[in-house]
């Protein structure tokens, strides 16, 4: 009568039947899916979930869909739990053209001739233009490199984007910062020894 009375509340994890998708590129879902090494009879977490909503959402917005957003569903089986992940992509943003501001020094024909810009105008609304912010990334790089090279040590580059309402077109403009050009006088080398 007096003793003490202990009452536990055991939550069990979830059990990993089946996964599924809708929606999302076959080949972004594989790769997530295999990063995370989730498979029938793997423990499931609610974490885990997130993580894959995370890496997903990384990996839309990597190749240039914009506003990516997911729904998740978790039914009880026999076996466990299935899981379906509804995802909508939002659009992919084509590139409408890519400007050059600030640029003083260096005319935009001589930078795209010494430094290559990639990411091109969508041709004819046919050809090429999607966006991908990794391959702009690289463009803006390069420009700086190149804008170096040619004696503005101090020269930054920035990008821009500037998205259309429908979320389809992107403008993208390269902003240098040039700085103060310091030209090569002479260059002496010289061996010791």
């Amino acid at each position: 009568p007096y003793g003490v009375r202990l009452v536990l509340h055991v939550t069990e994890n979830l059990v990993l039947d089946t996964i599924r998708q809708e929606g999302c590129p076959d080949k972004i879902w594989r790769e997530v899916l295999e990063q995370m090494g989730l498979k029938r009879g793997s423990l499931l977490f609610k974490t885990d979930l997130e993580e894959i909503k995370l890496k997903l959402k990384a990996e839309l917005l990597d190749r240039g869909y914009w506003d990516p957003s997911f729904a998740e569903e978790i039914q009880p089986t026999e076996r466990g739990v299935e899981v379906r992940i509804r995802v909508t992509t939002g659009p992919k943003g084509h590139v409408s053209g890519v400007a050059y501001e600030g640029n003083e020094g260096l005319t935009r024909g001589r930078i795209k001739k010494g430094a290559p810009v990639k990411t091109r105008p969508r041709f004819f609304w046919i050809f090429g233009g999607d966006y991908d912010p990794l391959q702009w990334e690289e463009d803006l790089q390069r420009m700086q490199k190149f804008y170096r090279n040619e004696g503005w040590l101090d020269a930054s580059v920035a990008g821009k984007e500037e998205v259309s309402v429908d979320g389809k077109k992107i403008r993208l403009a390269a902003r240098f910062e040039e700085g103060v050009r310091y030209p090569l006088k002479s260059l002496r080398i010289v061996q010791k020894g």
